[in-house]
């Protein structure tokens, strides 16, 4: 009975000594957890890319512009090929097709060109490939300064399995979105931190229409030669079957359809709902 206070003491050294290593264990934990983690080193391909909007609302009757910088990151001159995309994410969805991309030519405000080469043996399916951009920085810092319009760009849902080809309003539905330019290199790629924008695709009175009168009509083509193949006398529903739905109808009293494109070089005009007896051929 006298050795129970030994006893007790040895277990009362025992928990003390647990509980030091419990707290030592902690410390140490807190210490890296509070250690500062390095900071990436030079992004992907030694460039920095930064984007902003000009207006943070973009619909129908304003500019969608998105302008940035891409600057040199490394200690001397650069010379590098990229194939740039903008992405538009959804904020309030996250169901499949709420994602959209447009590949684009930085330095000249268009889409990206692209090669187009058969795939099959009798030439039936054609393959897409991106044409690379090429950037030249001449010192450390350097930087390209672009400004490029959402409206001169092709685009597509990136679930997609067709190059994108289609009017931005005509693909992207309205919401808000995260915006993001997306820089494709050998060694990986380069991402601009998102910026918010919202986007509102209601369609005026004018281009509703053309949507009512051809619901099922094909979109626009983007090939002005198919308005120069058009023929006098044509129906409209001909033209409209051959060529693709038309932007908008701007007539009193008489129907006057009118296909824009997006270089504003041609613009195909229809006076009749029933006949073509006039049109001004594309530029």
């Amino acid at each position: 009975m006298q050795d129970a206070p030994q006893d007790r003491t040895m277990d009362d050294g025992r928990i003390i000594a647990v509980a030091a290593l419990i707290c030592s264990a902690l410390q140490v934990a807190s210490c890296l957890a509070q250690t500062p983690q390095k900071p990436d080193a030079t992004p992907s391909g030694g460039i920095r890319c930064l984007i902003q909007t000009e207006r943070p609302q973009w619909n129908r009757n304003t500019e969608t512009i998105l302008s940035g910088t891409i600057e040199n990151l490394t200690d001397g001159p650069l010379q590098l090929e990229v194939e740039p995309a903008v992405y538009l994410t959804s904020r309030t969805s996250s169901e499949l097709g709420n994602r959209f991309w447009a590949p684009v030519d930085l330095l000249h405000d268009t889409p990206l060109g692209t090669n187009k080469r058969p795939i099959s043996g009798h030439g039936t399916v054609i393959g897409i490939e991106s044409r690379s951009i090429l950037l030249e920085f001449k010192t450390k810092g350097d930087a390209i300064h672009f400004r490029i319009d959402a409206q001169h760009l092709l685009w597509a849902s990136d679930i997609s399995s067709v190059w994108p080809s289609s009017a931005f309003f005509s693909t992207v539905k309205s919401g808000d979105y995260d915006v993001q330019l997306v820089l494709e290199t050998d060694n990986g790629r380069v991402e601009s931190p998102n910026v918010n924008i919202s986007i509102d695709v209601k369609i005026d009175p004018f281009q509703d229409v053309a949507r009512t009168m051809f619901p099922n009509a094909p979109e626009k083509t983007q090939n002005v030669s198919c308005f120069r193949s058009l023929k006098r006398g044509m129906s409209i529903d001909a033209v409209v079957q051959k060529c693709g739905r038309p932007d908008e109808e701007v007539g009193s009293g008489i129907y006057i359809f009118v296909w824009d494109f997006m270089d504003g070089s041609a613009t195909c005009h229809t006076l009749n709902a029933k006949r073509l007896p006039w049109w001004r051929p594309p530029m």
